[in-house]
């Protein structure tokens, strides 16, 4: 069963590099740590789920423009 980090791990550094590397990996362990999204297969992520955690972040006081960020690291 491949998880949001065994992927990352796996594919993140053919996909992203540098600084945006880190970044990706920080805004991946991120939405991983949230609810029980920590064991979830990759493919059982739902629309529910990204709205959620965009919720979430939007309630920690994070703008619009990072939440993007954090969407476009995801797709």
């Amino acid at each position: 069963m491949e998880t949001l980090n065994s992927f990352f791990e796996k594919y993140g550094r053919r996909l992203w590099h540098g600084k945006y590397l880190s970044d990706c990996q920080f805004m991946v362990n991120r939405l991983s740590s949230f609810s029980d999204n920590h064991s979830k297969p990759i493919g059982a992520y739902t629309d529910d789920d990204i709205y959620a955690f965009m919720d979430h972040l939007e309630d920690q006081g994070l703008k619009d423009n990072t939440i993007n960020r954090y969407l476009a690291a995801y797709s």
